[in-house]
Order: C-alpha cells, then structure tokens, then sequence
C-alpha cells in the first residue's frame, strides 16, 4: 500500500478487490474516512462540525479546487450530489458515543443511507455492516464501545463480509493496535476456515 493512499487498510483491500475500477465506491470510503477522522467524542468540541460543515460547503457549491474535495467531484458526475449531502447532515446528527440510544438510532441511519449510496454502483451488491461501521470509528478515535452497543453486535450473521468480521473481533478482543501483518494473518485463518 502506498503512502499516498488515506483509506483505512480493511477499505484498502476491499477496493481493490472488489471495487478495481470504481470511482465512486472509493470516494465513498474516502469520505467515511474524512467523517471519522473528524467525528469528536467530546460534544463540546465544536471541531468536527466544522469540517463536516466544510466539506458540505466544498460539494453544495461544487468546490472541488482543495486536495480533500477533489476527492468528491464524482457525487456530482453521478447525480448523487444531494443524497450526499443528506448523508452528511445525518451524520452531523450522530451524538457521542455516551448516548447510547441515540447514537445506536442515528448511526445506524448514517449506515443505511452510507449503503444505500453504494448500491448505486451498478457493479456491486456490496454492503458494509452497521457494526464494522461502529466498529471502525471507534477504532480510528480510539474509544471504548459501552456494554449495551457490544450486546447489539452479533457475527454470526452471514451477510457480513469477511474483511469486517475480521476486523471486528479483532476490534473486541482489546487490541489497541492491529497491524496489517496481524490482520492479513487472521484473514486468511478466517478465509481457510470459510472452505
């Protein structure tokens, strides 16, 4: 993987091996990027809102001249311009992680129109996991996930992808820092069991 490359490695990967060619699938995960890296924890750190309401200045107006908003000019290539920004009013709404309920109802929205979005790639029928979703950014903003959002998740649901799987139970098993090595490895034990 390059340096260049500003996706999360399970995103990394699957790009490149299910999204070869896609543009918009990888603005996409650039842009759950750019909203998790930016989400705080802390509510009275206005921070956040502010580059989220940056970004969607950047796409309303068609503002694509800056490093991070090129990134998105495809939204507007496909018509998708308004969904987009929808789906970034709706995670503005996403509370901290302490208001568990709403946090759960609100992400959970996040997740439904961030796959609904995806799905306009006629290429794929790909859906990420409300869970990975939960999972990722708790990860990238090295927070605890509480006990009433771990008893939500259940793995044992065949519609997740492989990459998340991983990922989440090396998530819950406290690893503070999973390495692509580490990962890699657990993939393929994961993969080998799968045959």
């Amino acid at each position: 993987m390059n340096k260049e490359n500003t996706l999360f490695y399970i995103r990394y990967l699957q790009k490149k091996l299910y999204f070869r060619n896609s543009e918009l699938i990888g603005a996409m995960f650039d842009l759950e990027r750019y909203l998790f890296d930016n989400f705080q924890l802390n509510k009275d750190v206005p921070t956040s809102l502010f580059k989220q309401k940056w970004i969607y200045e950047c796409i309303r107006n068609g503002d694509y001249s800056n490093e991070i908003s090129k990134k998105f000019e495809v939204f507007e290539k496909k018509g998708l311009k308004n969904k987009i920004l929808q789906l970034l009013e709706n995670f503005s709404e996403i509370p901290n992680f302490d208001e568990t309920k709403d946090f759960f109802y609100f992400f959970k929205k996040f997740n439904q129109q961030f796959n609904n979005l995806l799905s306009t790639d006629k290429k794929s029928n790909f859906k990420t996991h409300l869970y990975f979703q939960m999972a990722l950014l708790a990860y990238i903003k090295k927070a605890e996930i509480n006990i009433f959002l771990k008893s939500k998740i259940n793995l044992n649901n065949k519609l997740i992808d492989v990459f998340e799987v991983v990922f989440i139970e090396l998530f819950f098993k406290k690893k503070k820092k999973i390495s692509k090595t580490f990962y890699l490895f657990k993939l393929l034990i994961k993969l080998i069991r799968k045959r």
